[in-house]
């Protein structure tokens, strides 16, 4: 679970290095405090996903459930997909 925590991180470091820049050259201070918000929910839905696919690993050395693996495969699949 460890390598699927680190690449988490990065696809939301991508979005999140493109917020920052966004915060340090923004047009106007909407623009700049805007960018702040995303950057910070941001952070926040990469730790979400992470603590998501963390839960789901746990419940499936509890119990094996074939809806536990489908869950699990259309959690990942929309993470990735949506970048």
């Amino acid at each position: 679970m460890s390598l699927l925590r680190w690449l988490i991180w990065l696809l939301f470091l991508c979005a999140g290095l493109g917020l920052v820049r966004q915060v340090i050259q923004g047009n106007g201070l909407t623009d700049q405090c805007l960018a702040v918000a995303f950057l910070l929910f941001c952070v926040e839905q990469a730790r979400m996903a992470v603590i998501d696919l963390e839960q789901i690993d746990v419940a499936k050395q509890q119990k094996q459930d074939d809806r536990l693996d489908h869950f699990s495969r259309s959690q990942s699949a929309l993470l990735f997909w949506s970048f």
